[in-house]
C-alpha cells in the first residue's frame, strides 16, 4: 500500500510503519492529497482511522504545518505529529490505545471526508 520504497524514507519513518503494521493497521506512506487547490504528501495515513501521521524531523515548517492541519481537518482528517526521536521508540500497545481513542470520533470525521471532492 506505499507509493515508495520504504528504503527511501527515514529511519524514524521506517520505524513508525513497522509498528503500524504489527498492530494491524492499514497505512499508506507518502500520501498525496489535494485540498483546495494545494497538493500535499503524508507521511502516513490511516485511511481506516482518517488520521495522517507526521513524523516531524529538524527540518519540519510549523507555519506550512499548521495550514496543512487545518486544510486535513476540513475534511475531517486529523493530524497525529511525532517528533522523529519518539517515532523511534513508539511501542506497539501504545500505538493501539491512541487508535482506540479515535474510534469515537470517526463517524462524524467521515462525513466529511465522504464530502472531500468538494474540496479539490
Amino acid at each position: 500500500m506505499n507509493q515508495l520504497n520504504d528504503t527511501e524514507l527515514s529511519g524514524p519513518h521506517k520505524r513508525f510503519l513497522s509498528v503500524l503494521r504489527e498492530v494491524g493497521v492499514a497505512v499508506v506512506s507518502e500520501y498525496k492529497i489535494t485540498i483546495h487547490g494545494h497538493k500535499y504528501k503524508l507521511d502516513c495515513f490511516l485511511p481506516d482511522y482518517l488520521v495522517a501521521v507526521e513524523v516531524d524531523g529538524p527540518y519540519h515548517h510549523k507555519k506550512h504545518d499548521k495550514t496543512r492541519d487545518d486544510a486535513l481537518y476540513s475534511i475531517g482528517v486529523l493530524t497525529m505529529r511525532v517528533p522523529a526521536d519518539t517515532a523511534e521508540v513508539l511501542k506497539v500497545d501504545a500505538i493501539a490505545k491512541i487508535l482506540e481513542g479515535l474510534e469515537e470520533s470517526i463517524q462524524e470525521r467521515k462525513q466529511y471526508w465522504d464530502k472531500r471532492k468538494d474540496f479539490e
